[in-house]
């Protein structure tokens, strides 16, 4: 049986280290990167979790000053509303469906 050595190459084509110290720090320095990654992509996910929270925030403030300056429109009074010609007085009969008559 002949030992074949098993070489790990990376994408770009450079072996991977094959002292036991040179793969630790590796090791070390890819955990490094790793663990500096999740920590720009979170602190970049709290700036936009706070800009879209700041921006509905404005939304929300402007929509009930708006609501607040023109409340008379909102208000549903019949004083204020309605007037006599705006209501309608009517007479119905219920007439039973097709169904019914059958």
């Amino acid at each position: 049986m002949s030992k074949e050595r098993i070489v790990f190459q990376a994408l770009s084509g450079k072996t991977t280290p094959t002292s036991p110290f040179a793969r630790f720090l590796a090791t070390v320095a890819g955990a490094g990167v790793f663990v500096l990654a999740l920590l720009i992509g979170g602190a970049l996910f709290l700036v936009v979790l706070a800009l879209a929270l700041a921006l509905g925030a404005v939304v929300a403030i402007r929509a009930w000053w708006w609501r607040r300056q023109n409340a008379e429109l909102f208000r549903s009074t019949t004083s204020t509303r309605q007037s006599d010609a705006d209501i309608l007085d009517v007479e119905y009969t219920e007439v039973a469906d097709r169904k019914d008559q059958q």
